[in-house]
């Protein structure tokens, strides 16, 4: 999670400490059992205006679904995530926000 950080904005680190804060060791240890690693594909890039920002569709396959510390994460198949990315200084950021969260997982405190 530490390097996931760095390619987040500031904005994004208490959201990203939340998804960090409900991985548990069973959950560790089914993501370690899976001989399978996750395969990302960019599916569509919507550029705005300026070039500073734009919105990602990403569609992974092999994905560890987490969504409580009471409940073990489970693989699923594919998973799609639209993200939105900012330029900041000349590096491209996710910026990750609360309503990023899977439906699930929303009712981490602000």
């Amino acid at each position: 999670m530490k390097e996931t950080l760095g390619l987040c904005t500031p904005e994004s680190k208490k959201h990203i400490a939340y998804l960090s804060s409900i991985i548990t060791e069973d959950d560790l240890s089914i993501l370690k059992s899976n001989p399978e690693e996750a395969q990302i594909e960019i599916k569509n890039i919507q550029m705005s205006s300026g070039d500073t920002s734009c919105i990602t569709t990403i569609e992974i396959d092999n994905w560890l679904s987490i969504y409580s510390i009471d409940t073990p994460g489970k693989f699923i198949n594919r998973r799609t995530l639209t993200l939105k990315l900012v330029k900041r200084n000349g590096k491209w950021l996710v910026d990750f926000r609360k309503e990023d969260l899977p439906q699930n997982e929303k009712s981490n405190p602000d």
